[in-house]
């Protein structure tokens, strides 16, 4: 379990203020602006600034090494904003085939872009832009989807060095092949991210609610609950669903809401965190998302709806106020922290 006390001294070191009260003088530092994409799209994509993904973006972009795998419909590689090998084919379970850069339906192409579209595209820009996008394909030209494609996809992406698994499905039925598929990917180290489903009430959606799985409801503009969204203290994290532009089919761009798109945002983020601190575990990963991206709950709401505003920012200095406390952590030439990371890390290290 993480302390928050690590931010603390992050803080209090950064105002040049120690634990005692005493003044401490610390360098006069320039600080650089937050990193603005300037892809065309962007400024039409309200969630990212209100997430603080510029300021997130300042610590890392995610690293080619972690893997978000879209078990969906499918990605379209061939889309602008999607090519160029940034997505890497998985399996067909619909057709039983390798054929996953294709998409008939929408669905998978347009999470792709919200969890990890690379900037510099012209385009629309993903939460963890510099991450890998992996397609396993469980849904078929409908979006229909089954227990059984999707429980051997979990296995599958699992199976292929996932670090991060994407499910914007769910059902009302709990499946035993469908419980052990996402233990079987919890086990090998994988984070799992699930939408908690569309319809208002606090009925369960699987595999959302099993424990080994982040469930994700969807707020709007003003972080009030999305009007659409399941919602219930099984909920481990909102973020938002409403009007999320996106990549779309035929190389076009689209908007939507849903709880899956909530959980492509936390996807984003998980690979964010795994890309700033490869050294923690996804039950570390899935502790900082829980609780240190967000406050629970929100005044007038509660906690049944875990509606307080994402802030990507706060999750990543989180991680990093781990990685410099965690002394027995041995260095991971994976990870790579831009030069404001190691100043913080630096000071945190300082202080000890």
């Amino acid at each position: 379990m993480f302390n928050p006390q690590r931010l603390i001294v992050i803080i209090f070191f950064l105002i040049g203020i120690t634990a005692s009260g005493s003044n401490k003088t610390i360098s006069d530092h320039t600080l650089k602006p937050h990193f603005i994409p300037r892809d065309v799209y962007y400024s039409w994509q309200w969630h990212l600034p209100g997430i603080k993904a510029p300021a997130a973006w300042d610590i890392t972009r995610g690293d080619p090494g972690v893997i978000i795998a879209v078990l969906d419909s499918g990605v379209d590689s061939a889309h602008p904003n999607l090519s160029g090998g940034k997505v890497m084919n998985g399996y067909n379970f619909v057709d039983d085939t390798s054929n996953t850069l294709t998409d008939s339906y929408g669905h998978g192409t347009m999470i792709a872009g919200i969890a990890a579209a690379p900037t510099g595209t012209g385009g629309v820009v993903g939460v963890c832009p510099d991450c890998s996008i992996m397609s396993v394909v469980i849904a078929d030209a409908r979006g229909i989807c089954k227990d059984s494609a999707l429980a051997r996809g979990i296995r599958y992406a699992a199976d292929r060095g996932a670090g991060v698994i994407n499910i914007s499905y769910g059902s009302a039925l709990d499946n035993p092949e469908l419980r052990d598929a996402v233990n079987y990917a919890w086990d090998r180290d994988v984070v799992i991210v699930a939408s908690a489903g569309n319809e208002p009430g606090s009925s369960l959606s699987f595999p959302a609610a099993y424990a080994n799985v982040i469930a994700v409801s969807a707020t709007d503009r003003d972080d009030n609950p999305a009007s659409f969204t399941a919602h219930g203290t099984w909920i481990d994290v909102s973020a938002p669903g409403v009007d999320i532009v996106t990549t779309g089919l035929h190389g076009k761009y689209a908007a939507g809401s849903g709880t899956s798109f909530s959980a492509a945002i936390i996807a984003g983020l998980a690979g964010l965190v795994r890309s700033a601190n490869p050294n923690l575990t996804n039950d570390q990963v899935a502790d900082v998302i829980r609780n240190y991206s967000s406050d629970p709950g929100a005044a007038g709401h509660g906690i049944d709806y875990r509606t307080a505003r994402l802030d990507l920012q706060k999750a990543l200095m989180e991680t990093i106020a781990v990685t410099a406390v965690n002394s027995t952590v041995k260095e991971d030439p994976r990870t790579r922290f831009n030069k404001r990371a190691l100043e913080l890390t630096r000071l945190v290290n300082k202080a000890r």
